[in-house]
């Protein structure tokens, strides 16, 4: 299986457009993610380089569109490796946006790879990205700190005013 994320579009659903360096915010929010995936996830972005660029980080395939004819945005690159995937592979999409969508459901139906094609929805990406960060945060309490919150959680939920 290998994710392949529309990742302007993921940046934009997280409101990091508008940061400089964006692009590496979002990579260092995946790479905890990516460790826990045992497939490859690509991360589409446009760029403005004629060239693009192609950069690996362990099973996270970072890609900067080139920018010229064949290559209008980030959407052609996409299509195109998911053109390429689904001869062999399971490929789930990760965006939100309809054109995109619609034009890889189009590529699903005609390479016949209707049932390896799925299409996440951003926001419900975010959700379980968000869920993976979570846990590694709670993954970074020490035994002890683990004991004294779940003390002091039980003791409030004890408490008859914690209670419906």
């Amino acid at each position: 299986m290998r994710y392949l994320i529309d990742a302007n579009n993921l940046a934009g659903k997280l409101n990091l457009l508008n940061r400089e360096n964006f692009d590496n915010i979002l990579i260092d929010k995946l790479s905890f993610f990516a460790g826990q995936k045992r497939c490859d996830i690509y991360l589409v972005f446009d760029s403005v380089d004629p060239l693009g660029d192609k950069v690996e980080k362990d099973n996270l395939k970072i890609i900067y569109t080139p920018r010229d004819t064949y290559y209008r945005n980030a959407d052609d690159k996409i299509l195109e490796l998911l053109n390429s995937f689904l001869k062999n592979d399971e490929v789930i999409l990760v965006t939100n946006d309809i054109n995109l969508k619609d034009k890889a459901i189009k590529k699903g139906v005609k390479r016949g790879a209707g049932n390896r094609l799925k299409i996440e929805d951003t926001n419900d990406f975010i959700l379980r990205l968000n869920k993976k960060v979570i846990l590694e945060e709670e993954n970074d309490l020490s035994e002890d700190d683990r004991s004294d919150i779940n003390k002091e959680m039980f003791n409030k939920f004890k408490n008859k005013k914690y209670r419906n």
